[in-house]
């Protein structure tokens, strides 16, 4: 059993969703209904763990750890049918693949709070700060990252688009120009939150560690 869903979406839900729409996955498998999301941040994987007890009251997963890697990295699994089930709603895989869904509307006209929450998942998973200070963010879904582009400009933040091929199709770069202004005004919102770099220069670094270094260069130029 799950617990009981209200039509108002939690902080916590709006996370899970997200998080299943980038680092994450779901799918039915015989018998088995599997919610999975992955991720080299203990805390992260610590916070989805919780979620998933406070919004479906779940406390079974399966954490798996991988070793052996520059950057380890966790999975975390749950199996509930009706967890599943309640996420179609919102993921409704039944009716296309998930690079073709768009951001659901009880996020994308939900409150700050809720939008943040989602923009908050996406930078964990999917977002990066270069060595020289350059916040980005990579997608494969078009609709979803035009979504997000003008999410993060209701914040002020005027992320720019482009686009370039990969073996598997095009994928989709957001970019934050490189102003004082700006940087500040992404960190204010924690958008990195518990984040790691995992790979490059700054491996194993928190992006928000990174962000700050930049923040003040900008700050006090030499």
């Amino acid at each position: 059993h799950i617990k009981s869903q209200t039509k108002e979406l939690s902080i916590s839900k709006a996370r899970i969703i997200a998080h299943l729409f980038f680092d994450g996955t779901m799918y039915r498998s015989g018998y088995y209904s599997i919610m999975r999301y992955i991720n080299s941040s203990k805390g992260l994987i610590e916070q989805f763990i919780y979620d998933v007890n406070e919004v479906y009251g779940l406390d079974n997963p399966i954490l798996e750890k991988f070793d052996g890697f520059k950057v380890p990295y966790y999975k975390i699994s749950f199996s509930s049918k009706k967890m599943y089930d309640d996420l179609l709603n919102y993921i409704p895989l039944h009716k296309n693949k998930k690079d073709l869904l768009p951001i659901p509307k009880e996020i994308l006209f939900g409150d700050n709070k809720i939008k943040i929450a989602f923009l908050t998942a996406f930078f964990n998973d999917e977002g990066s700060i270069s060595n020289d200070g350059r916040i980005m963010g990579d997608l494969k879904n078009e609709i979803m990252i035009k979504q997000i582009i003008s999410m993060l400009r209701e914040f002020d933040l005027p992320f720019k688009m482009i686009d370039y091929k990969e073996k598997n199709g095009l994928i989709y770069k957001i970019y934050l120009p490189k102003k004082l202004e700006y940087l500040e005004r992404f960190q204010q919102l924690n958008l990195f939150d518990k984040s790691i770099i995992t790979h490059g220069k700054n491996i194993l670094n928190k992006k928000e560690n990174i962000l700050k270094v930049h923040v003040e260069k900008l700050k006090n130029p030499i």
